[in-house]
């Protein structure tokens, strides 16, 4: 058996940085929550609410959408 490789593990190191970067990007809008309602021309608090769902949409579909793809043909090597 041959130990593994810095690039094997390369699709693991990006998988996590794709995990970091959406995550935190719902925190990063917290900050910019009054320029999102100024800009769409509503309450803070229905912004709020539209990214509440934006988040929940996402966390729910993302299992879904991972499963129906996760089968789908990719180009060898």
């Amino acid at each position: 058996m041959t130990p593994m490789t810095l690039h094997s593990y390369a699709p693991l190191y990006w998988l996590a940085l794709g995990t970091f970067a959406v995550g935190t990007e719902s925190f990063m809008i917290a900050a910019i929550l009054p320029d999102i309602a100024t800009d769409l021309s509503v309450s803070e608090q229905a912004a709020g609410q539209l990214v509440s769902v934006f988040a929940l949409t996402y966390a729910a579909s993302s299992p879904v959408l991972t499963d129906l793809t996760g089968n789908v043909g990719r180009p060898c090597c």
